[in-house]
């Protein structure tokens, strides 16, 4: 069974990698569940596991260039890849209720025999997402149905983060407006023009 996990992840590295992947080795499944689109990629042999990935900030969320590949490369390694667009995260807020709602919608998917066949899988995230999931793994209804969690490039302390895309000369600014933006939102109502000129 171990060498069978570090075959898949070396198939996986590789497929990732670009040197090994082929859309005959897989197939996207394009689904509606708990009111949220999610694509399944599968493998076209026998899956040796499930993985559950929560993309990051970005307008193209699920259909990312960089999350297609993750998704494609996983399901070429063998494993099946869940991963839902998530509205929040798509439309660049970071809210108050969001880890609310990406622990409920996790628990609903991995409680989903379709998605997650035998109820286990591993989960994973990437970027400002990684502390929700984080948070959703700790939590009864979801640690119970995990074997492994991934973060990439996540966070450990928020007013770390805040004080590097404040302070920081090699800060993203994109960064620092969305972080404004949002947060700004949580303290007082914003104007149309507040919005609107962040919005350029």
């Amino acid at each position: 069974m171990i060498a069978r996990g570090f075959l898949a992840a070396a198939r996986f590295l590789l497929a990732l990698s670009g040197g090994w992947t082929s859309a005959a080795r897989w197939q996207r499944q394009v689904l509606t569940r708990f009111n949220t689109d999610i694509d399944l990629y599968v493998p076209r042999g026998t899956s040796v596991g499930t993985v559950v990935f929560v993309h990051g900030l970005s307008v193209l969320g699920h259909r990312d260039p960089r999350v297609e590949q993750l998704g494609s490369a996983l399901a070429t390694a063998g494993f099946r890849a869940v991963i839902p667009a998530i509205k929040s995260l798509r439309e660049l807020w970071i809210r108050r209720d969001q880890p609310e709602q990406i622990e409920q919608l996790i628990a609903a998917i991995t409680s989903d025999e379709q998605l997650v066949p035998g109820g286990c899988c591993a989960l994973m995230a990437v970027s400002f997402s990684g502390v929700f999931v984080l948070r959703a793994a700790c939590r009864p209804a979801v640690s119970a149905r995990l074997s492994a969690l991934g973060l990439i490039g996540a966070y450990a302390d928020v007013n770390s983060v805040c004080d590097y895309l404040v302070t920081a000369n090699r800060a993203d600014p994109y960064g620092y407006l969305l972080m404004l933006r949002s947060y700004y939102a949580e303290c007082e109502t914003p104007s149309a023009r507040f919005l609107e000129a962040l919005e350029r």
